[in-house]
């Protein structure tokens, strides 16, 4: 592409906007560098400016080489040193340098005209003559590009009135399969790759033939002279453009492509101008007269999120870079052209083709993992910078999904920190919480699996345990009862709160401990104890039977803690009325119950002198053992 020289005062940018992107990285990160001199490649500028392009980690260059034809219609073409055809011993210079610097290299022989036509609307008054001067032209280049172990050969670029003539095309490619032994793939335009393409009358049909799907990507994306970020990458599955009509999907025509060739696509150019406007037609390097570079970043980094995870996709050639390394800076002539070079378009590519960023939660702690409702819980999140380079970024603490802490980090390379904060639960629901810390994958970032952090479950809720029933064990609570007799009392305890809670129950009689007995009882469970009252050394008189459930740390309502059967009645074994004496009377009423038992008609527990469950001959002997005695 020729670049007219136009400059203006520098705009204020951001450098990038973040996104979550690539999950398998294109296998060519490259860039296109353009010789506009015979021996631009030949000099100690060009050394700087590749040398810098290799600091970014692009792995690939491409170096174009332009013969010219006169007129759109002549059928020959030839090299023009007076004008920028790359010099053989600059085109050497600039392949060694890249593989010095371990870059690999394409090789992009292209056609220019003279006259301004584009190469992609020439007409040749003899297409025989023009395919056996191209032939020529590629075959040399073909041979150099072999002698000098150029890794992927272009056999053409955009020359799209030309792409019809599909015999000719298949017997240059056979022709330059015998002067080189790499890859090859030819340089399609955009509107005109294939049949799925907006013409595809011109469609490429020789894709067979090659390696590779080349696309010269210039796709308008929107009408907007200032579109967002999510709009730009939108656009590449659903254009907004009015250039052949909105609503087409550009991702759907290159994977359709794929699908149909078996060969993986790669952008041998794709490039946006800094320039208001420069996504709507990419192709347009006069759009605007208005600088804008957040526009060009953004319409980069669109693309590379774009086409970053798509397995089809082999990589891509931007266009361009130039060899002179202070290129883009305010006031030079390419400040409001393609080249990314000193703008924030570069940084956009520095953090995709440098090694990626590598953000890693390693622990989520917290001091507590049982708590009531409004208790303050120390939250730790240990997080490293496994990188090579200082980041920036968000980390999220979510509770059950629930955002509960967030904060702003600036971390610099192989760097650790702990991030401390304190939640304060009042304001959330009694449930179980699984506790997640998270960063944002920043662009670029490969290993995103350690940006998320689980650390386990953390319980809020209320602590409640309480009695809910005391009985004695013959099931009738009994009221009179022999001094020196041996009772069984049941308590019922439960645990209505949401927490396994071990703790004491103890039983009284008055205020003196009958018995006390541990338990431990999960949610929503309950448990009967057995008590054993050996009344023997109680003084004789009224008793207050009652058990108590010792609160549990948390517990804030104990009203239901305290169970309280009634009173019952010692007196003399076989007094069995409570009227202090053992007569004639105590003796009837345990012969009138005599034979019963529980459930039964006559059964009176009190009769139940031995708490065996049953009146009988035993109950009658203790009651007149003691027949007579009074207190």
């Amino acid at each position: 592409m020729l670049l007219s020289v136009i400059s203006f005062s520098n705009t204020p940018c951001q450098v990038l906007r973040k996104q979550q992107i690539f999950m398998i990285p294109p296998k060519i990160k490259g860039m296109t560098i353009n010789a506009w001199s015979s021996e631009a490649y030949n000099t100690t500028d060009f050394d700087i400016s590749i040398t810098n392009l290799a600091n970014l980690e692009a792995d690939w260059v491409t170096f174009t080489v332009f013969w010219f034809m006169e007129h759109y219609n002549d059928t020959e073409m030839y090299p023009r040193t007076d004008l920028y055809t790359a010099s053989n011993s600059s085109l050497i210079h600039a392949i060694e340098k890249a593989h010095e610097l371990n870059m690999k290299v394409a090789l992009k022989p292209m056609i220019d005209v003279i006259d301004g036509t584009w190469r992609g609307q020439i007409k040749p008054y003899n297409w025989t003559l023009w395919f056996e001067n191209y032939q020529k032209f590629i075959n040399f280049y073909a041979n150099f590009a072999q002698n000098y172990s150029v890794e992927l050969f272009i056999v053409g670029t955009e020359l799209r009135s030309s792409q019809t003539h599909e015999s000719e095309w298949r017997n240059v490619i056979n022709n330059v399969r015998n002067n080189f032994n790499g890859n090859l793939t030819y340089a399609a335009n955009w509107d005109s790759f294939s049949n799925y393409s907006v013409l595809p009358n011109f469609a490429v049909r020789f894709w067979d033939a090659l390696d590779y799907i080349g696309v010269d990507a210039y796709f308008p994306l929107t009408n907007s002279f200032n579109p967002t970020l999510q709009q730009l990458i939108n656009a590449w599955s659903n254009s907004r453009s009015g250039w052949w009509g909105s609503g087409r999907n550009w991702t759907n025509q290159l994977y359709s492509t794929y699908l149909s060739t078996g060969k993986k696509i790669i952008f041998t150019e794709i490039g946006y101008c800094s320039q208001n406007g420069t996504n709507t037609e990419p192709w347009n390097y006069n759009l605007s007269p208005v600088k804008d570079l957040q526009e060009q970043a953004d319409c980069y980094q669109a693309a590379l999120e774009a086409f970053g995870n798509a397995t089809w996709f082999e990589g891509w050639f931007w266009w361009s870079w130039e060899t002179d390394p202070n290129a883009g800076k305010p006031g030079t002539p390419d400040e409001l052209h393609y080249t990314p070079q000193n703008k924030p378009a570069q940084e956009i590519l520095r953090y995709y083709y440098e090694v990626p960023p590598d953000i890693a939660i390693l622990n989520v702690s917290s001091s507590k993992t049982i708590v009531n409702k409004g208790d303050f819980i120390e939250i730790n999140v240990t997080i490293e910078n496994q990188g090579i380079h200082t980041e920036n970024f968000n980390v999220s603490v979510y509770a059950n999904q629930t955002s509960i802490y967030e904060e702003y980090i600036v971390l610099e390379n192989h760097s650790l920190t702990i991030l401390r904060f304190t939640w304060n639960t009042s304001n959330m629901i009694e449930a179980t919480y699984i506790l997640e810390a998270f960063v944002p994958p920043l662009p670029g970032e490969l290993d995103k699996d350690d940006n998320l952090y689980v650390d386990g479950i953390v319980k809020i809720g209320k602590h409640d345990i309480t009695i809910i029933d005391l009985v004695f064990s013959n099931k009738i609570n009994r009221k009179v009862i022999g001094q020196g007799c041996i009772c069984k009392i049941n308590v019922t305890v439960a645990n209505q709160g949401d927490f396994t809670e071990t703790f004491n129950v103890t039983l009284y009689a008055n205020t003196t401990i009958i018995e006390t007995k541990e338990v431990t009882l999960e949610s929503g469970n309950f448990t009967t104890l057995r008590f054993t009252w050996n009344i023997t050394g109680f003084v004789k008189g009224n008793y207050t039977i009652w058990a108590y459930a010792w609160p549990v740390p948390g517990e804030t309502y104990t009203a239901d803690n305290t169970f309280v059967d009634g009173w019952v009645f010692v007196s003399i074994v076989g007094d069995v009325n409570g009227d202090r004496k053992v007569d004639i009377k105590d003796i009837a009423m345990v012969s009138g119950a005599y034979g019963s038992y529980p459930g039964h008609p006559k059964w009176n527990p009190n009769c139940d002198i031995n708490n065996d469950f049953k009146v009988d001959i035993k109950d009658l002997a203790a009651a007149s053992a003691n027949y007579g005695q009074w207190w």
